[in-house]
């Protein structure tokens, strides 16, 4: 259980370079905190200075919703760190001297003011997750590329219009939470990421997507709605691995390529709503385990024969359409 304490107990025995940044953070927010000591990594506490320690070592640092508009550059004394959350504070920049936590896995700077990462963000080679959701960045720095660790990235609610090329090196990257970002263009080198599980690109402005997209053999999430798509790839049929759900909504879709469905036999949920849609291919009757089907808000006249070979079928939506 997570206790509060306002100085650290004498059973713990952290180095006295560790102790100095602690007492630096009590006093850098702006309303007064308290230490609380977390069981695990996991534990959330907001407005309290958490930490988790591990064999006299300062594994874990959580300073949620402190009021902080800056951290201090001897942050990158806490060597042994392997998971600092800062979400929610008003930190508008990183320090660059964060490139030091090489042992740093887990990063959490959700809600804050952040526009841009230092280069050092480079040298954080065993991150494995990274949330910077509801920020303000305009880029991500080249050196990105360089996380050759990281599984799991959450850019989402940014001002992001494009990333570094790098980017698309991330090969184990298997989470990608990239939407609500006035993002023009995905290149055909996001087919690199094959690794991949989850990809969420909705909200932004893209128009088109590149053949490539096909090449992610493993995706099972796929959130593409809310752009401005007027046309899908047919490579999209090779997304074998779709599985909880496909969300294509509010683009501006008229059809959808005749292969679409081929393969997708695993889909459970299909959304295509808000759309321009006038048909739906014969083949989405090969949509053997689909439970819940959303065709609302089209233009469509007619329903294929085939849609009553969808025997899983739970839910089935086609309001404001113009069937007869």
């Amino acid at each position: 259980m997570s206790s509060i304490v306002t100085t650290l107990p004498d059973t713990i025995d952290l180095p006295a370079d560790t102790l100095a940044v602690l007492k630096q953070l009590v006093k850098a927010g702006n309303s007064p905190v308290e230490f609380i000591l977390l069981e695990d990594q996991f534990a959330v506490v907001d407005q309290q200075i958490g930490i988790v320690v591990e064999d006299d070592k300062l594994c874990g640092l959580s300073i949620r919703y402190c009021g902080f508009e800056s951290l201090p550059d001897s942050l990158n004394t806490l060597t042994d760190l392997r998971q600092l959350d800062i979400t929610g504070n008003r930190l508008t920049a990183l320090p660059d001297s964060l490139g030091n936590l090489a042992n740093l896995e887990r990063l959490y700077a959700d809600h804050n003011l952040l526009d841009r990462l230092p280069d050092s963000f480079g040298q954080l080679t065993s991150l494995r997750e990274v949330h910077l959701d509801n920020n303000q960045l305009v880029a991500l720095p080249d050196t990105i590329g360089k996380l050759a660790n990281l599984t799991e990235l959450h850019v989402l609610k940014n001002r992001l219009d494009e990333v570094p090329d790098s980017f698309w090196e991330l090969a184990n990257l298997q989470s990608l939470y990239l939407g609500d970002n006035p993002l023009a263009v995905l290149p055909e080198s996001i087919g690199n990421l094959t690794q991949l599980r989850e990809l969420y690109v909705h909200s932004s402005n893209l128009t088109t997507l590149p053949e490539s997209v096909g090449n992610l053999a493993y995706l099972h999430t796929l959130d593409i709605g809310h752009n401005a798509l007027n046309a899908l790839p047919e490579t999209m049929a090779k997304l074998t691995n779709l599985q909880f759900f496909l969300y294509i909504s509010n683009n501006r879709l008229t059809t959808l390529p005749e292969t679409l469905f081929d393969n997708l036999e695993n889909l459970i949920y299909l959304n295509i709503t808000d759309n321009q849609l006038t048909s739906i291919p014969d083949n989405i009757s090969k949509l053997t385990h689909l439970k819940e089907l959303r065709l609302y808000n089209n233009c469509l006249q007619l329903l294929p024969e085939s849609l009553g070979n969808l025997t899983d079928l739970k839910e089935l939506h086609l309001m404001h359409n113009q069937l007869t």
